[in-house]
């Protein structure tokens, strides 16, 4: 039977293919093209490569005397044991005490954004040498297996992986699509688990694999066996995918997170959400509980789709006539928007460009490594249209959003540029133009990094619970925390 596969992945006739580490590569392919003229902030810069675990902490504990440095040491220094790295994104905002801080939208096992950071070769590295290319990885043994990377849709770092893990391993690389369309227009899965292990389709033969990189972030535990039994070494994990790519239950898990931590002054910090709410009742919610003005998700979507804007009625009317999804499922959360609305309680802070206001998201990466948590790659996206023009006033009317022309009101709020074609041109970079417009300083950045941190162990965290002691995943507990029959059914537990 063909796995049902959504149309962004763009499934092509491609095949398997090999890089070697002596292959030809050329870095300009896997960054945007505006990268090259950019430099990132200096004192950025310094914080990444240089700043000790005791000056991460001296520096975030002067403005936040309340937090426990004995404790924030220990998330800062301890190993996870399943997301070894993510990505979070982030919302500035200021509350209604003027106070600006950032505010976690996602967290993402799958991140991307290693192509929008100058300098971007660096961070591919970097980011290789120090989650990818991990002690896990190079303790399985050569006899096992070759090494691969696996896509779903290929972008620019799906070209830059494989040369650069190539080149550190000094092996071969197999490239892998998931899926491959034939002749016939049937779609072929190139990959399969025998007994516990990895292998591929190279040649119309089946090879061994020990090790696997992944950047396919669709649904991902519909297709790989959420087990911590597998032979092959899979990063990241499978359950890092299951939790990570799961609103609900990440959602759990940093609710966890802050009834473990909130004592000693540590906190992921997020806009009001509410999750497992079932479609019949999201407009009740809606309105009651958020004031008519939320965000409706779909718990298992990514790069900006399941994602609904509610401001008036007519948006909850368009959502109930529009979604067409099979879960039973959902998220709502706050709306944090530009405009200043009673009963708001954040506000976004915008990004000034050319006169006008934009939204922007922050996302951060942070990384494992063997002297603590680093980050590893600091970027930013704005929305495709503006919201008012700069300077019209300080507090923007409720009603101002109705007047500007756009393609989609929500032009104004979406700012993931993952899947849409000016992408790169809705790219802010972290250079000294870029942080100025931001309005960010360097203990914003230091706390964007944190709430990455916090989050990163949430996650794993949630991923150790949901794993027996057998290795197997525990499907009664994931059963009680996330009911969606759909889900559940999709999940593939068995390996053998």
């Amino acid at each position: 039977m063909n796995p049902v596969l959504p149309a962004h992945l763009r499934i092509g006739e491609g095949q398997v293919s090999v890089v070697q580490p002596d292959d030809p590569f050329s870095y300009e392919l896997c960054v945007e093209t505006a990268v090259f003229n950019k430099t990132l902030n200096q004192e950025i810069v310094d914080f990444m490569k240089n700043w000790s675990t005791a000056q991460i902490i001296e520096s975030y504990t002067q403005t936040r005397p309340h937090v426990n440095q004995q404790v924030l040491k220990g998330l800062l220094t301890e190993n996870p044991t399943f997301v070894l790295y993510s990505g979070v994104d982030l919302i500035y905002s200021k509350g209604r005490n003027g106070k600006k801080k950032f505010l976690l939208i996602e967290t993402n096992v799958y991140t991307a954004g290693q192509d929008a950071m100058p300098p971007s070769a660096q961070v591919y590295e970097t980011h290789s040498n120090l989650c990818v290319l991990n002690d896990e990885w190079k303790r399985q043994p050569v006899e096992a297996g070759g090494l691969a990377h696996m896509y779903g849709r290929k972008t620019r770092r799906d070209y830059a992986y494989p040369h650069i893990m190539a080149k550190l391993t000094k092996e071969s690389i197999h490239v892998v699509p998931m899926f491959s369309k034939r002749e016939d227009g049937e779609i072929e899965t190139l990959y399969r688990f025998v007994d516990g292990t990895m292998q591929v389709k190279y040649k119309d033969e089946w090879q061994n694999i020990r090790a696997c990189f992944c950047t396919m972030s669709y649904r991902t535990w519909s297709f790989f066996p959420v087990t911590n039994n597998l032979k092959t070494y899979m990063c990241p994990h499978p359950i890092a995918g299951l939790v990570g790519k799961n609103k609900i239950l990440s959602e759990y898990a940093y609710r966890d997170f802050n009834e473990k931590y909130s004592k000693h002054g540590i906190q992921i910090r997020g806009p009001k959400t509410m999750v497992g709410i079932a479609k019949a009742d999201i407009r009740e919610i809606v309105e009651q509980n958020f004031n008519g003005r939320a965000v409706i998700k779909t718990p298992y979507d990514s790069q900006g789709r399941g994602v609904y804007i509610i401001r008036t009625d007519g948006d909850l009317d368009d959502f109930y006539a529009k979604d067409e999804s099979d879960y039973s499922l959902w998220v709502v959360q706050e709306l944090i928007g530009l405009e200043a609305c009673p009963n708001d309680r954040y506000q976004q802070i915008g990004f000034h460009l050319d006169g006008q206001m934009y939204a922007y998201s922050v996302r951060i990466i942070a990384c494992n490594s063997p002297s603590g948590f680093k980050m590893i790659t600091i970027c930013s996206a704005r929305a495709p249209a503006p919201f008012a023009k700069d300077g019209e006033t300080a507090d923007i009317a409720p009603g101002l959003l109705h007047k500007i022309k756009t393609v989609h009101e929500d032009d104004v709020y979406v700012t993931n540029i993952a899947s849409n074609p000016d992408g790169e041109l809705r790219s802010f970079y972290f250079d000294d133009a870029g942080v100025k417009g931001m309005g960010i300083g360097m203990d914003d950045v230091i706390d964007g990094f944190m709430q990455t941190v916090y989050c990163t162990h949430a996650i794993d965290n949630m991923c150790k619970k949901l794993i027996m002691e057998n290795g197997e995943l525990d499907v009664q507990l994931l059963r009680e925390l996330n009911p969606d029959p759909q889900l559940l059914a999709e999940v593939v537990t068995n390996w053998k």
